[in-house]
């Protein structure tokens, strides 16, 4: 590592970014010094701390994670949402464990106290912490920086981090010197324009009555919303925000009094937080409690010479989003890779650096975590906004309309958005906690941004919207001809009244076709029915995803039915379309519970296979068969029922007394450990099974027809006429409903491949694969048209996407 004894880092700061950040030095034997202005490197302010996934993450591979689970833990069980009446407009449950198996970390909100002692007690040099000094003064010196104290003392150092809060003395100083030194740098007046919209009470309080233990609760209000939530010891952790009459910015952004606090309670002492529970009755029960303002920034530059800013000293969010401290976090993680990074570039390690050297490590540092932190803040302002009520209507909708009809999966899943992209230091390793979400940093390859998604959305739209237009041009019902055959009536069973439209056709359809004399007639429609099986089933498991709540996807049985009426050429497209603007790439929401899948062969079996067997098998009479076609309008429907009872069947049988809570620490590693690859092995079975009988329907087919003198392959399959045409001069009836279908198939497969096309390349734009596999896919999914048909095409990709998903159960 070369000679590194006169590099230093000077940390300004001893808050949760400032201790971290020390922590990480000493894992990779870089030499700091942290001053914290307090007299207590833990001082009761009587502040709590959510740790989510993302800041955990980075404490794990530092070794800390453990301890903070030994620290006094309250899982949340439930997290309501709630109106300002305190009721419940919906809610979640099993909150903790949900998030443990989507990241391999709960959330956790316990007393800020205790997170930074432990953060104190795990350093190994803790002689280079330094109380009581308050820094006054930065400047440069040669090779280096110099920071003085209120008392006097002098620190040098390679460089400074500013890490000491939103009212930073060295982002002061910072500034100072780069309007002296180069007027210009900063934008003027930048910190006039910080933005404050709400103010924050928050607070610890213990042994509130009726207040339930595990709930966490998300109050909805006009001008207000609260976060109330249950911790260790029988404390709640409240933070009740207050939206301004009006904003206020830099200088003008109020400093609270106590009497302002004592002004604030007396406002909401009555607000509602519970259906049982006040305001009023928490704070009465408090141990600690502030008012403050609550400003919200990214600046723009974070940097200058040897001084640079991270945390709520340069990016601060609105509280709401509990990003503010795990953010810090990432920060200073990707500032230890940056120096990581340029040691490992010079021959002489750290010591030395230039000015130019230590700029580039800073603008690394800044390029790593400014459009995340714009994104974050963007988010927490955002969701601010909706909790307050800002804008009526759009609230309403969101609270009462959209959110409740999520389904908690789905619900939980926009909670955990901002946690994947977190960082990581790139040099330790993530401890294995099992996780069906990968963070960005674990991906194969890197996504893709920009507008090349947008234009690979619309041109995905025409195509699919081409398609449903090229299917009211080609699916022409065939009317005539049809009132007998072989001498009989061809509609003439007493269900044959009911109705005039393309359902009573068809049964008269496939009697006539099937009692046909073309061979290669009879064999297309034993085709074309053994294709149908894919869609009946590839519907009703989107019909079961967790990420399709809510959703039109969410009906297989409606879907399916349209498709009976109107034709698979209609439904086919427009399900693509619909399903690509909901699809989620996310594993988690793309889940189909265990249970489903274990019904998915029988139900398929009873609900399809079944009935189409029947209607094909030979030497039925006509009215018999007509039955028979008549039930089997409903067959690809029955695929969806049956699975539905069949699951509850599933679900009532292996229904068991839960085990007994063995303790916080285990409940968490076991929660870590149910991943999504029970889920995804339950599909395994029925996407195996459909592909070798799709696969060998496609395969006996074209045997069947290249060895059969009478059947052309090319006319069997492609002979039509233009679907422009005005029209069709076909010879007989039996041509006329060979055309249909045909054309029925065709249009449908086209959909299908055109779809598995745009799902190859979206797991290529979310970084799942790489570019080269995307490609051996594309070209798997034209070969396996010829090879195997569309049906079983169809399933290997989805198999095969499953699979890609779920291999990202484990950490990397």
């Amino acid at each position: 590592m070369g000679d590194e004894k006169n590099f230093k880092v000077v940390i300004v700061g001893g808050g949760v970014a400032g201790l971290t950040l020390a922590n990480m030095l000493e894992k990779f034997d870089i030499d700091y010094i942290l001053l914290e202005s307090h007299g207590d490197i833990a001082p009761a302010v009587g502040a709590s701390i959510g740790m989510l996934a993302n800041g955990l993450r980075i404490l794990d591979q530092i070794g800390c994670y453990d301890d903070i689970l030994a620290l006094p833990q309250q899982l949340i069980n439930t997290s309501h949402t709630r109106n300002s009446k305190g009721k419940s407009l919906f809610c979640y449950h099993d909150v903790s464990e949900h998030l443990t198996r989507l990241h391999g970390y709960p959330v956790l909100f316990f007393d800020r106290q205790w997170l930074l002692k432990l953060l104190y007690d795990n350093l190994q040099h803790k002689d280079r912490v330094l109380l009581n000094m308050k820094v006054t003064r930065v400047d440069h010196i040669k090779g280096g920086v110099q920071v003085t104290t209120k008392d006097g003392r002098t620190i040098k150092g390679s460089l400074v981090m500013g890490l000491d809060g939103v009212h930073s003395t060295v982002r002061d100083e910072m500034m100072r010197i780069g309007n002296s030194q180069q007027p210009g740098y900063f934008p003027p007046g930048e910190p006039d324009r910080v933005p404050c919209f709400y103010r924050c009470s928050f607070g610890i309080a213990q042994n509130v009555d009726g207040y339930v233990t595990g709930e966490q609760n998300n109050i909805r209000a006009q001008g207000w919303s609260g976060l109330v939530i249950s911790g260790p010891e029988n404390r709640v952790y409240w933070f009740i925000f207050d939206r301004l009459p009006k904003p206020r910015y830099g200088s003008s952004i109020p400093s609270y009094t106590k009497e302002d606090e004592a002004q604030f309670v007396k406002e909401f002492w009555n607000c509602t937080i519970t259906d049982k529970v006040t305001f009023g009755q928490i704070y009465s029960k408090k141990l600690s409690s502030t008012l403050t303002p609550l400003h919200e920034i990214v600046y723009e530059k974070w940097f200058f010479n040897r001084i640079m800013l991270l945390g709520d000293s340069v990016h601060k969010p609105n509280p709401i989003s509990g990003q503010g401290g795990n953010g810090a976090i990432e920060s200073v993680a990707e500032l230890v890779n940056a120096i990581l990074r340029m040691r490992d570039a010079r021959p002489g390690g750290l010591a030395g650096l230039t000015d130019n050297e230590i700029n580039k490590i800073f603008e690394q540092t800044q390029a790593a975590r400014y459009e995340r932190e714009k994104g974050l803040i963007a988010q927490a302002h955002d969701l601010q906004s909706l909790s307050a009520y800002e804008n009526h209507m759009r609230s309403k909708i969101m609270w009462e309309l959209i959110a409740p009809n999520m389904g908690e999966d789905l619900g939980l899943s926009y909670f955990s958005i901002p946690i994947v992209g977190g960082a990581r230091l790139e040099q330790l390793p993530v401890p294995p906690r099992g996780r069906m979400v990968p963070y960005t940093d674990e991906l194969p390859a890197k996504p893709q941004k920009g507008a090349i998604g947008y234009m690979m959305g619309i041109c995905f739209s025409a195509a699919m919207v081409s398609l449903v237009w090229l299917a009211s041009k080609s699916l022409r019902v065939p009317l005539g001809g049809l009132s007998s055959w072989n001498g009989e009536t061809a509609i003439s069973r007493p269900w044959s009244g009911v109705g005039n439209g393309f359902f009573r056709v068809l049964v008269s359809v496939f009697s006539y076709v099937l009692e046909a004399d073309s061979v290669a007639v009879r064999l297309h429609i034993i085709y074309f029915l053994s294709q149908l099986a894919t869609p009946a089933l590839m519907y009703t498991i989107d019909g079961y995803r967790k990420g399709n709540r809510g959703t039109l996807l969410s009906l297989p049985s409606v879907i399916l039915s349209i498709m009976q009426l109107k034709g698979i050429a209609y439904i086919a497209p427009m399900h693509a379309l619909i399903s690509a603007f909901h699809k989620t790439i996310s594993p988690a929401k793309r889940l189909v519970p265990k249970d489903v899948g274990d019904a998915l062969i029988p139900a398929l079996t009873l609900g399809y296979a079944i009935p189409t067997v029947l209607m094909l098998v030979p030497g039925t009479n006509l009215p018999a068969r007509q039955d028979i076609v008549a039930f089997w309008q409903a067959a690809p429907v029955l695929v969806p029922v049956f699975t539905a009872l069949i699951t509850t069947g599933l679900r009532w049988w292996r229904n068991r007394p839960q085990q007994p809570t063995k303790g916080f620490k285990r409940d968490i590693e076991s929660a870590s450990q149910q991943t999504a690859e029970e889920e995804y092995a339950s599909l395994e079975g029925i996407y195996t099974h459909n592909i070798a009988v799709q696969a060998a329907s496609h395969i006996a087919t074209l045997v069947y027809a290249y060895f059969n003198p009478n059947i052309s392959i090319a006319e069997m399959f492609f002979g039509v006429p233009s679907p422009l045409s005005a029209k069709w001069d076909l010879p007989t009836t039996t041509s006329e409903v060979a055309v249909f279908l045909k054309f029925d198939l065709a249009i449908a497969s086209t959909a299908w491949l055109v779809s598995g096309l745009y799902s190859i390349w979206n797991l290529r734009r979310h970084g799942y694969i790489r570019t080269r596999d995307a490609v051996k896919a594309t070209v798997a999914s034209f070969l396996g048209q010829v090879v195997i048909g569309p049906g079983a095409t169809w399933t290997c990709l989805a198999y095969w996407e499953e699979s890609v998903l779920a291999s990202f159960k484990h950490s990397r």
